[in-house]
């Protein structure tokens, strides 16, 4: 089974390397691979637990309405990953992405926190 936080991996990676020709895409594919890292860390927690996905985008907030059952933890969660995949379209598919660095930096650390969070949920 893949393990999504090589996505997170990848991502510091991207974030630390050098060239600035290319450092905005490496900071726009870290912002992406890092919320991916993180969403679906979560949808496996969330499918091993027996919720079925669509499939669809749709899944997106789905999670993000599934995990607020988890109370205040899951709420924060779920918060976190609704501002990071904002972050995350801004990242794919905007051609102007004013802080992108800031943003390529905290998207890295919601991951971390989301991943370690999820793994702190009962089993």
């Amino acid at each position: 089974m893949f393990d999504w936080s090589d996505y997170l991996e990848l991502s510091r990676q991207l974030v630390g390397e050098s060239g600035a020709t290319i450092q905005e895409a490496r900071q726009r594919c870290a912002i992406s691979r890092a919320y991916y890292a993180a969403f679906c860390r979560t949808m496996d927690y969330l499918v091993n637990h027996g919720t079925t996905m669509t499939g669809t985008g749709d899944d997106h907030r789905f999670i993000q309405d599934r995990l607020r059952v988890h109370g205040r933890r899951g709420k924060y969660i779920s918060s976190l990953l609704s501002s990071m995949r904002v972050d995350r379209n801004l990242a794919d598919y905007d051609n102007e992405f004013p802080g992108v660095a800031k943003a390529a930096m905290d998207t890295i650390r919601d991951a971390e926190f989301v991943i370690a969070e999820i793994a702190r949920l009962p089993r």
